[in-house]
């Protein structure tokens, strides 16, 4: 039987995925691939909206899936980061947010099914991703529906953990806990969530050891995993952050870093091997039990992570 996700990290630091977006690109996706079949008449221009690949060329986020649990991620990351009732009324597609939800977390989770029961020793698991939604085009009430309805997808699709990644606001944090807790409270059950903050340059972190500990304190249900960062300009942006983060927080700690900023040709400041060097400063110092890649890394730069965390005891809280 495969152990949880909560029993495995007390046993190793775990490797999260590389950036979806980043991988896509490989595929040079034109407009009539994001509508595909179902949408072809859909009057909205879809491109460059990637989460309705999941409908359209499932394959492709397959493959995307595959590679990186080639590259021996412990955890892969639902194709939903913008798969909420907000974001999707942009595209007049609303009424999906539920089945858009399903439809992703079921190809994940059939791909890490698939590699756990090939690695026996090295289990697998899906992290159901809600993105962050601005406080100018929703209230927290509306912020709370559309995390739900995700949610109730990505839980029926069997995510084993619920990400909530790149906030930038107090309030998505309280409405994801809030939505959680009360799916949670009716099916008498428990379920892991990840809090992960945007890095944003020059700002404080979003996601604190107070400020979690306050909104725990609401919920019954819901049970911490993990908190920490994401995304910023590089992992060296993190690392003063990460440090104040790790050593106060009585929680395992995630962090997964950009490749940095692209110039106006789309490089990127970080090659794999300088990402590689600066994000080893992190399991060097024992700030991480979680440890990824966000914007610009593919899945080079998470085969090499996962050999850096072989053997490597996780932080110890």
């Amino acid at each position: 039987m495969k152990k949880s996700i909560e029993n495995i990290i007390k046993e190793k630091i775990l490797v999260l995925d590389g950036a979806m977006a980043t991988m896509l690109k490989k595929y040079r996706t034109k407009e009539r691939d994001y509508k595909g079949d179902r949408f072809k008449d859909h009057p909205v221009d879809l491109f460059g909206f990637n989460e309705i690949l999941s409908f359209t060329k499932p394959d492709r986020i397959r493959d995307v899936h595959e590679k990186y649990l080639r590259a021996k991620a412990d955890i892969i990351s639902t194709n939903t980061f913008r798969a909420n009732k907000i974001e999707l009324k942009k595209y007049q597609l609303e009424d999906l947010a539920y089945e858009l939800n399903y439809t992703a977390a079921t190809l994940a989770r059939d791909n890490a099914t698939k590699y756990t029961n090939i690695t026996r020793d090295k289990p697998r698991y899906v992290a159901g991703v809600l993105g962050p939604i601005s406080s100018k085009e929703a209230t927290l009430d509306e912020m709370e529906e559309a995390y739900s309805e995700q949610i109730k997808g990505l839980m029926a699709g069997k995510v084993d953990v619920i990400l909530l990644e790149t906030v930038f606001e107090e309030d998505n944090i309280k409405a994801a806990l809030l939505a959680l807790e009360a799916i949670l409270k009716k099916r008498r059950k428990n379920f892991p969530i990840i809090i992960s903050g945007a890095a944003i340059e020059g700002k404080e972190p979003i996601v604190t050891g107070e400020l979690i500990k306050r909104y725990t304190s609401i919920v019954h249900h819901v049970r911490i995993l993990a908190m920490g960062m994401n995304c910023g300009h590089g992992p060296e942006q993190l690392l003063d952050k990460l440090k104040n983060i790790s050593y106060s927080a009585p929680f395992n700690i995630v962090a997964y870093p950009s490749a940095g900023i692209p110039d106006e040709n789309g490089n990127l400041e970080l090659d794999t091997d300088s990402l590689i060097e600066q994000t080893k400063k992190y399991i060097d110092k024992d700030l991480v039990n979680i440890i990824g890649g966000c914007c610009g890394t593919t899945t080079e730069f998470i085969k090499k992570l996962s050999k850096l965390v072989i053997d490597v005891k996780p932080r110890k809280f």
